[in-house]
């Protein structure tokens, strides 16, 4: 019986090893390089259907979070003040956003730039802060 148990258990650790193997990791990084406001710089972000929460990002600061798995989307609504914001696609394995391992985000004052390594080579402008 104890023979059982431990190939059963050395199955299941095999199992999931292969699982974390097949399942690329991606990071997310979110630089802060706008002018301090009252409210700040607050974002939501949300990979697949789990919400990361309210998190603020202080100024030259990086938010950065994680994530595991396949068919992954993830999106985050950014606030700069109380009267500015944007919405941003920023992971999609389908469409090809942030295709590797670690992709940057940086904030400033005429939108935010991407670029699809970190640390960041070229800064590209995806976004444009609009009125809330």
């Amino acid at each position: 019986m104890m023979m059982r148990q431990s190939t059963f258990a050395t199955f299941l650790i095999l199992v999931f090893a292969a699982t974390l193997v097949n399942s690329q990791c991606h990071q997310v990084h979110i630089a802060n390089f706008l002018p301090e406001l009252p409210r700040g710089t607050v974002t939501s972000c949300l990979v697949n259907d789990t919400d990361l929460g309210l998190t603020t990002i202080g100024p030259n600061k990086e938010y950065v979070y994680s994530f595991c798995g396949d068919k992954t989307i993830s999106f985050c609504r950014l606030y700069w003040g109380e009267y500015k914001g944007l919405t941003a696609h920023v992971f999609d394995e389908f469409s090809g956003t942030c295709r590797g391992a670690s992709c940057y985000y940086a904030l400033k004052p005429d939108g935010a730039y991407y670029s699809d390594s970190y640390p960041p080579n070229a800064l590209v402008k995806k976004y444009e802060w609009h009125d809330i």
